[in-house]
């Protein structure tokens, strides 16, 4: 999966992060949205993609509305702690949920653990500092997709396995382009509020 240049727009079905534009954004959000973008025009079948940390709040989405993209955060946050809670019925607990999937009839969630053992895209985001915020976002984050039934849902989790290491290795370079530079990117403008789509327009 490849990133097109920091001066290529957006398409309107890539949505980034709370208050931030393409002025603001950076290489780390910005390449989460093409990654996102890429891997659901490659991957048959699939409606829908996007990124969140435990807290719930979007990284990056592809293929979803603003509206569509904060719900699928706080799912998939709800799905987590149950399945969490789930880990406890037995003794020793059974560890983190790596794993969900729900099956509906028209369609068919599946959410993905990123593991926490990136520790080289954190020890970079820490190295580069505030400059870099986000950088080390992916480590303990959820991928989450939405897929037609008819996809095949192998294919689909080998896909979101080899993203999520596409994304590990995005944000180890996006956290030394950072550190390199020795200044802190742009604070975003605005108040924050809500996920902004570059290029969207007002359709939405």
């Amino acid at each position: 999966m490849t990133i097109p240049p920091p001066s290529a727009a957006l398409p309107p079905s890539v949505l980034v992060g709370p208050g931030v534009t393409s002025a603001s954004a950076g290489p780390s959000r910005e390449g989460l949205g093409w990654l996102l973008e890429d891997f659901r025009n490659q991957v048959p079948g699939i409606t829908g993609a996007f990124l969140v940390p435990r807290d719930g709040l979007v990284l990056a989405a592809a293929g979803l509305s603003t509206d569509e993209a904060d719900t699928a955060a706080a799912v998939a946050a709800a799905l987590y702690s149950a399945g969490g809670a789930a880990g406890q019925i037995t003794s020793p607990p059974a560890g983190d949920v790596q794993q969900i999937i729900v099956e509906h009839d028209t369609q068919t969630l599946i959410l993905m653990n990123t593991p926490d053992q990136h520790h080289d895209a954190a020890a970079q985001a820490a190295e580069a500092g505030p400059g870099a915020a986000g950088s080390g976002a992916v480590v303990g984050c959820v991928l989450g997709v939405l897929v037609r039934p008819d996809a095949q849902t192998g294919l689909v989790s080998h896909g979101m396995t080899m993203l999520i290491e596409s994304v590990a290795r995005h944000m180890v370079t996006a956290a030394r382009t950072a550190s390199g530079a020795g200044a802190p990117a742009p604070a975003p403008s605005g108040d924050g509020a809500g996920l902004r789509s570059e290029g969207r327009g007002d359709e939405q």
